[in-house]
């Protein structure tokens, strides 16, 4: 008789919402770095596109990881 599929371990299985996550933390730190580059805040054009691309990418990483942990309760 053949064994079940084993289960993939969280990291394996939440890998691409981490990664999202994960440039989302680079990205805010890039906003960081250029809206405090003048020494005061100072946001210029492309800090805001580092913000906007950082939330889109934040956004899309949660939505990933719900969307899993939905999936994995089914699963049960």
């Amino acid at each position: 008789m053949p064994q079940p599929p084993r289960a993939f371990s969280p990291v394996r299985r939440y890998a691409l919402a981490i990664w999202f996550c994960g440039i989302a933390v680079i990205g805010a730190m890039e906003f960081h770095r250029t809206a405090f580059a003048a020494g005061h805040f100072a946001p210029t054009f492309i800090a805001w596109l580092w913000l906007a691309g950082t939330l889109v990418t934040a956004v899309i990483g949660i939505l990933l990881a719900l969307r899993e942990r939905r999936a994995s309760r089914s699963d049960r």
